[in-house]
């Protein structure tokens, strides 16, 4: 695999389109809150807890072919692989897309990210290990927490 490029994104006015309101999407859409990106979840049931998050728009229905257009960040949440190919096959070469479930169908990986005291760390783990991913991102946020106490 080629080596991946790490980067820190200004998503303000940007569209961003979670294909899912699972779990999995309730992780990425927690981690987009804040951030000014313009947020719009497609799916046919909703989590409760996704129906209270702000500024979100939340459209539910099955995935149409036309929902990725005009995207510029486009997660593939469900727990249904069937449907995040059906995803995966609407992008268009600019759109950055991640198969939450086959890294391999992704251009880019959300790392797991510490938010602490004016810092952001991201912890990647090139999608291989997501769970040793958030075991470093406990100790790191530890360490954080009793470093500035």
């Amino acid at each position: 695999m080629t080596k991946l490029y790490p980067l820190t994104l200004k998503l303000v006015n940007k569209k961003v389109l979670v294909v899912g309101a699972g779990k999995v999407a309730l992780r990425k859409l927690q981690g987009l809150l804040g951030t000014g990106a313009e947020i719009t979840v497609v799916s046919p049931e909703v989590l409760p807890e996704i129906k209270t998050l702000p500024d979100i728009q939340i459209i539910q229905r099955p995935f149409q072919a036309n929902d990725t257009k005009g995207m510029h960040i486009i997660y593939a949440a469900t727990d249904k692989q069937q449907v995040n190919d059906e995803v995966g096959r609407y992008i268009e070469h600019w759109q950055w897309f991640d198969d939450t479930a086959l890294p391999e169908a992704s251009n880019f990986f959300t790392p797991a990210v510490i938010r602490e005291k004016g810092l952001i760390v991201s912890i990647s783990t090139e999608a291989r290990d997501p769970t040793r991913a958030k075991l470093i991102k406990q100790k790191i946020t530890d360490f954080l927490l009793k470093s500035t106490n």
